[in-house]
Order: structure tokens, then C-alpha cells, then sequence
């Protein structure tokens, strides 16, 4: 009986030491992967190309010709699985290079990819040709950690303008970082980062370049970069992933913007009989909800005095509380919209009553305070002074359904311009 058991208990040590082993394995497996000479001279070779594939889709978005919904299809594709997917997801961090005044590492802003191409298609002059170009591409070692990544070092230069400052672009210096996994036998890339050359963080350039210059001297056979990288070590030491491959997450929030506003008044139909142009302030808030529409509410007082102090009319005061639908136009190199919008306006009335010398009457004045439903119709542009403030000039109608019984009707035109923070 006990040898049976002794026979029993070795046959379950020997089988659960196997079936261990083999999930030790597999775990292994599942977090390094052996890479062979073919294996890296296909991802050094797939990465170059893979970074002209981002420059194709940087000059799409530049095509005047690409309606907007093209565009942000485009945008929306490049960081989520599709076809069209460049880049790892929407949290890849880029080192900004749309502001030319951002033109190497020693003065970087980190922005996630949706922001950087949406950028480009707001501020960068949009031309017919190809005005963005991707030159001097070389590979970096191929790293394998906890995935397989290498870094391509490119050159880069934007042959066009900002459409807001004033500054020309130069050649600037980049390296993007991409991660590689092997689907069905294919390498498949995707872009983690795309960050400014540093000399001290990729060492693998200058050396590659000293290894050229090295075979130029010793007029050795002509060879392209990639089969040169096959034979060269780039590094001795694993350095470690990138600090851009951290998942960098901004504050995900409402794309809004608020603002005051300032204008005058002209009064329309009946009411400009009676009534002078007026001044106007207040403030608006917009609240962004995709690329073409946008809501908007706004607090604005108007003013105005009357056509004479001797006739009855004195003076009016109006405190709208609006709120409209902005729909954006697709017109090229500018940002206009139309609105139309419902509120409800406060009026305040105030008339002069003769008096009556004879009686010991003195003039007097009588005040009117209700409360109408009123629609406005605008028209506007959101110009964009710099990343954090946009102006907004906009005409508006005020159609006021007064229904006061010491003025017959108090519609009014509005030309009111804002000055608004971006909170994005």
C-alpha cells in the first residue's frame, strides 16, 4: 500500500514539475521574443519606411483639397485599429514642431498625437504640393524588452508657413521611437514617440555616422544602411525604454474656452425710432463638440439712450442670457461659423413724464421692468491669436418679442467682439 502511494505521489511531483515548467516557459516566451539577423534587418528596413508613411499622412492633412471630415477621419484613424493606424494609440506623446519656434530638445512641449495633427491642420498653410519632407533616415538598433521597439532618427522640414507667426521653419532633428510584434509572420509597426534629436540620448546617430565616415576613408564598397546596421553594434550596454514609451496621460477634459466681450448696439424696425446705438459687454463661453459644431452661452448688457431727451423715450437697458448652436464653415485658411441661438431678455425702461407748472407738477419718470423671449441669428470667426487665446468678431440680430406697453417692438443688431482663453 505505501509503495503504491510512494509510486503515486513521485508520478504527480514529476507531472505538476513538468507542467510548471512549461508555463514558466511559455511565460518567457510570451515577454521576449528571439530575434534573428533577418528578423532586425526587416524591422531597421520597415521602420525607415514606416516613418515616410507618417510624412504621406502630414501632407494629406496639408491638401487644401481634403475636406474637413476627411481630415478628422484621417486623425481619428491614425491612433485607433484601422487600417490607417500609425500610431500606437491616442495617448502617444510628440514633442511639438508645428510652432517653428520649437526647433530642437532644448525647448520641447509634449503634446498627445491628436492635439499635434489637429494642430498642423489648423495652423499650418495648407498648400496643393507636398511642403513637408523626411530626409536623412537612419535606424537605430533593434531593442527587445518587454516588446521589440528601434528608434529612427529623420530630418524633417516644413517648406510652408504658420498661418499665425511670423517665423520660418528650419531643418529640425527628430527621432521617432516604434514598436514592432510580429502578427502571422508580418512585422507589424506602430509609432510610440516622436521626440527631438538629442546627442546624449541617441548615441546610436553619431555613430553610425562615424562608421560611414570610417568606410568612406577606407574606400571600401558602396552598401546601404541597412545591411551596414547588420554587421555594426550600435550598443554594448540594454538601455532602457524611453522615457516617451511611458504612457504620458494629459488630463482628459472639456475642450472649451471662456471670454469677454465687448460692442455696440444698433437698434432695427420700430426701435430705432426711438432709440440711439447703444454700447455693449459681457461675457461667453464656448464648449466644443467635435471639429464643426460648438455650443455657446453668453451673458451680455446692452444699452441705449433715446432719440430725444424731450420726447417721452428715455433710456433702455437690455441683459440677455443666450444660448446658441455654432456650426463651423469649411473655408480655406479661415475659421468662420453660423449660429442661431434662444434667450431670454431682461429689459429695463425708463420714460419721462411732462409736467404740469400750473399744478406744481414736475417731470417725472416711469420705469418698466419684463422679462421676453427673444432668437439670434449670428455670423462670427474664431481666429487664433496664439495656443492659448482666440478672437471672436461676430454681428448678431436680436429679435426681442417685447411685450413691454410703453415701446412698440426693441429689436436690435449687435457687433461684438471677444477676446477667450482656450482651456485645451
Amino acid at each position: 500500500m505505501n509503495i503504491h502511494f510512494c509510486y503515486l505521489r513521485n508520478i504527480f511531483k514529476f507531472h505538476f514539475c513538468f507542467i510548471l515548467g512549461l508555463i514558466v516557459i511559455d511565460c518567457q516566451l510570451s515577454f521576449s521574443q528571439d530575434l534573428t539577423i533577418s528578423d532586425k534587418n526587416e524591422i531597421r528596413y520597415d521602420a525607415k519606411l514606416f516613418v515616410k508613411e507618417l510624412e504621406l499622412l502630414m501632407n494629406t492633412l496639408s491638401n487644401p483639397n481634403i475636406s474637413r471630415y476627411s481630415r478628422d477621419i484621417l486623425i481619428e484613424n491614425s491612433c485607433s485599429p484601422s487600417a490607417n493606424q500609425i500610431f500606437l494609440n491616442e495617448d502617444v506623446i510628440i514633442e511639438d514642431d508645428i510652432d517653428p519656434n520649437n526647433f530642437d530638445y532644448t525647448a520641447v512641449k509634449d503634446v498627445r498625437v491628436v492635439r499635434y495633427l489637429k494642430d498642423l491642420d489648423l495652423f499650418y498653410l495648407k498648400k496643393q504640393e507636398q511642403s513637408i519632407g523626411f530626409t536623412s533616415l537612419i535606424s537605430g538598433e533593434v531593442k527587445n524588452g518587454e516588446y521589440v521597439y528601434i528608434e529612427v532618427y529623420f530630418e524633417s522640414l516644413f517648406n510652408g508657413s504658420h498661418k499665425i507667426l511670423s517665423d520660418k521653419y528650419t531643418v529640425t532633428k527628430r527621432v521617432a521611437t516604434i514598436k514592432a510584434e510580429k502578427q502571422k509572420g508580418i512585422w507589424k509597426m506602430l509609432i510610440a514617440s516622436i521626440v527631438f534629436y538629442s546627442p546624449q540620448k541617441h548615441k546610436f546617430v553619431q555613430q553610425y555616422l562615424d562608421y560611414l565616415n570610417k568606410e568612406i576613408q577606407m574606400d571600401s564598397m558602396q552598401v546601404v544602411i541597412d545591411s551596414l546596421h547588420q554587421n555594426i553594434q550600435i550598443a554594448k550596454e540594454e538601455e532602457a525604454v524611453p522615457e516617451k514609451l511611458e504612457e504620458k496621460k494629459e488630463k482628459k477634459g472639456l475642450k472649451y474656452e471662456l471670454g469677454l466681450k465687448a460692442g455696440i448696439g444698433l437698434p432695427v424696425g420700430k426701435f430705432s425710432n426711438l432709440a440711439k446705438v447703444g454700447l455693449a459687454y459681457g461675457v461667453e463661453g464656448i464648449y466644443y463638440i467635435n471639429s464643426f459644431a460648438a455650443m455657446e452661452a453668453g451673458i451680455t448688457f446692452n444699452s441705449f439712450k433715446g432719440q430725444s431727451e424731450t420726447n417721452a423715450p428715455k433710456k433702455w437697458s437690455s441683459t440677455a442670457y443666450t444660448i446658441s448652436v455654432l456650426y463651423f464653415l469649411d473655408i480655406k485658411n479661415i475659421n468662420p461659423y453660423v449660429s442661431l441661438g434662444i434667450g431670454v431678455y431682461r429689459v429695463k425702461s425708463v420714460f419721462n413724464t411732462p409736467g404740469a407748472p400750473p399744478l406744481n407738477i414736475q417731470p417725472s419718470e416711469i420705469k418698466e421692468i419684463t422679462n421676453n423671449f427673444g432668437f439670434v441669428p449670428k455670423v462670427g470667426n474664431i481666429i487664433a491669436i496664439n495656443e492659448k487665446l482666440n478672437f471672436n468678431p461676430s454681428i448678431s440680430v436680436n429679435n426681442v418679442f417685447y411685450k413691454g406697453e410703453l415701446t412698440d417692438g426693441m429689436s436690435f443688431v449687435s457687433m461684438n467682439f471677444s477676446l477667450n482663453y482656450k482651456f485645451y
